[in-house]
């Protein structure tokens, strides 16, 4: 499998031509710059522009969204209803991205994993779908818009590393590379939070 996650990342470091050694953090800076080149109405000076990357991006709001920054007015209404409305979803479906093909390794390194670290892996397999479905069905019967909207977007989580299929009875693993601890969860992170709508 690892020739299919490394076309993924390569798909999304051409995308911005990163090299080797940049992170997840210059791909998310990248995307912004390009994301405010793209959708300011007027035509930004490179500091406001990185202010709104690096407010947006990394949450510093030190840049702040006042006419003393931002003198171009419909520039800084869009930037307030930006900041306001959209950021949060735009930067975790930015991120989203390297999730899935994070999670999309964890779920194939715990699927060969299951039968060694669980006492009885097709019996616990069984009663986690069961509870999957189950709750799928209550929430979408609750009616709740926020729910169902939360349940949406991790089924679709789900569904981009396998679905039903790769979950596996048991939370992930975790281990050291290079002096950094690392969790590989797998389908369990979507798991985790389906299940966890009928508590909240």
């Amino acid at each position: 499998m690892q020739g299919k996650f490394n076309s993924q990342l390569n798909k999304l470091q051409k995308e911005f031509k990163l090299k080797d050694s940049d992170g997840v953090a210059n791909y998310h800076q990248a995307w912004w710059e390009n994301w405010v080149d793209k959708n300011s109405p007027s035509p930004l000076d490179n500091k406001t522009k990185m202010g709104l990357v690096k407010r947006w991006a990394f949450l510093d709001k030190s840049f702040r969204l006042d006419n003393k920054n931002i003198k171009d007015s419909k520039v800084l209404d869009w930037a307030k209803k930006t900041d306001k409305q959209d950021q949060a979803k735009i930067s975790k479906d930015n991120l989203r991205k390297f999730e899935d093909i994070f999670l999309g390794v964890g779920a194939e390194v715990l699927s060969f994993m299951s039968s060694v670290l669980v006492v009885n892996p097709n019996k616990a397999l069984r009663d986690m779908q069961k509870e999957l479905d189950n709750t799928v069905k209550a929430v979408k019967k609750s009616g709740d818009v926020a729910k169902i909207a939360k349940l949406r977007m991790e089924l679709e989580r789900l569904a981009a590393i396998g679905g039903k299929d790769k979950i596996v009875p048991n939370e992930g693993i975790v281990f050291t590379y290079k002096g950094n601890t690392y969790k590989l969860t797998g389908a369990f992170a979507s798991l985790n939070q389906i299940l966890g709508l009928m508590y909240f």
